[in-house]
């Protein structure tokens, strides 16, 4: 795992006559061990996944950046009073481990039995502190959103902004850019802002037919009730007393 995090610096360039320039640099940093890989997102701070073994043409590690994409927050609460060791996982936004055969889950569906010493507390996953350098690696990402109700959500909850998402993209592993090799690829040259040549690379204009239906409202059938925590197994009503 790769820190590559931009830094505000104070330095003196060979062209600026001796006095120093405020300006930004990159700092580079390893996560080493799992004592060390549990964090949350920074703005300024990228985080991937490389391969140090491999470098491309440039010397530069191939690899994935992981970045979080919308609606991701950070766990308001601090040792839950209610969750215990029931929900270790949920208490920092990037968590990365060794992987492990023993450990192919973060919880377990009895976590809520017992949550003191549930069958599975995350918080044990990283005891060993094992090394995390060119090891086959798991990364447990959370995500979520605050939801502060308000009359907008009266008689139902606006579903547009409630949405949470990770973006996996490659950092450094390809050679160029994979656009120039699309099958779609397009180039217009232009000269005195009109357009002199496109080039379609032996493309044919895309076509296609469709039929469009209106969407049948009587085959709706009905919706989805996702239970809350904790909730009572034998009192179906518990599930709403929340909302």
């Amino acid at each position: 795992m790769q820190l590559i995090q931009n830094v505000p610096v104070s330095r003196v360039f060979p062209w600026s006559n001796g006095k120093a320039r405020n300006t930004m640099q990159l700092h580079r940093s390893f996560i080493e061990s799992e004592n060390e890989s549990r964090i949350n997102w920074d703005s300024t701070t990228q985080v991937l996944v490389v391969n140090t073994d491999t470098p491309n043409q440039w010397g530069e590690y191939r690899g994935y950046r992981v970045m979080p994409n919308s609606g991701t927050a950070h766990l308001t609460v601090l040792n839950s009073s209610t969750l215990m060791n029931a929900a270790r996982w949920a208490e920092y936004d990037v968590q990365v481990t060794r992987q492990k055969d023993t450990e192919p889950s973060s919880a377990h569906p009895y976590n809520s039995q017992d949550v003191n010493d549930p069958p599975v507390n995350f918080e044990r996953f990283f005891d060993d502190r094992e090394s995390l350098m060119q090891e086959d690696l798991v990364l447990w990402l959370n995500l979520g959103m605050h939801h502060v109700p308000h009359t907008g959500d009266l008689p139902n909850t606006v579903f547009t902004t409630a949405h949470s998402g990770i973006t996996f993209m490659p950092s450094n592993y390809f050679d160029i850019d994979q656009t120039r090799r699309t099958v779609n690829m397009v180039r217009i040259e232009y000269s005195s802002d009109n357009t002199t040549a496109v080039e379609t690379f032996g493309q044919s204009e895309a076509t296609c037919s469709f039929e469009a239906k209106p969407v049948n409202l009587w085959d709706y059938r009905g919706d989805v009730v996702v239970k809350k925590f904790p909730f009572q197994p034998d009192s179906p009503s518990s599930l709403f007393e929340e909302k």
